[in-house]
């Protein structure tokens, strides 16, 4: 549960302080908070600060339900990173991250997460990534409808088996071994 940076763009502070009661009130029957974060692609830069006042609502929150929180950062990664790691929470999941080697080797230094998406099947960026993170570290996603794994759409859950087929290929380990560390990588952080 959670209110992305453009949608939380549209509402009042009184309906997003709504939606974070709401959470509150339901949280046993929430395994996540998400997808929040900070968007400069599809939102002005002049709505940088409200984002963040969101972006740092919704993370204290995960930090006070002990709740993982799936991070969007388009077009504003470094903003993003520097604000969680002033929050300092280690339940993140940085979701689809596009950044620079840089900013992806802080997010393996802070222990957090990232989730890679089918594209990965072609995508260089994605396929880096899976390289230098720990497999530890490493989730997979659909991010349907868009970045299927062969340039279609719309991209379908069926399609994530080409991450898990991606990364095995990469760390040079079987599908089965991937399967099994990905699924113990939520074990540890969603059922601790």
């Amino acid at each position: 549960m959670g209110l992305s940076p453009t949608d939380a763009l549209k509402l009042s502070p009184s309906q997003i302080e709504t939606e974070i009661n709401f959470i509150k009130k339901n949280f046993k029957n929430i395994i996540a908070i998400g997808e929040v974060g900070l968007d400069l692609k599809e939102a002005p830069i002049k709505t940088l600060e409200k984002q963040k006042k969101v972006l740092e609502k919704f993370v204290k929150l995960a930090k006070e339900l002990n709740l993982p929180v799936f991070i969007h950062s388009r077009k504003a990664e470094t903003k993003t990173i520097e604000l969680l790691e002033k929050i300092n929470y280690n339940k993140i999941i940085m979701h689809c991250f596009c950044g620079k080697k840089k900013l992806l080797k802080r997010i393996i230094e802070n222990k957090w997460f990232l989730s890679i998406p089918t594209n990965v099947k072609f995508s260089q960026q994605f396929q880096e990534i899976v390289k230098l993170a720990p497999i530890e570290q490493l989730f997979c996603e659909t991010d349907s409808p868009f970045l299927h794994p062969d340039k279609k759409f719309p991209n379908e859950p069926k399609n994530i088996i080409e991450s898990y087929k991606k990364i095995a290929e990469i760390k040079g380990i079987s599908l089965k071994k991937v399967e099994e560390k990905i699924y113990g990588n939520f074990q540890e952080l969603f059922l601790k």
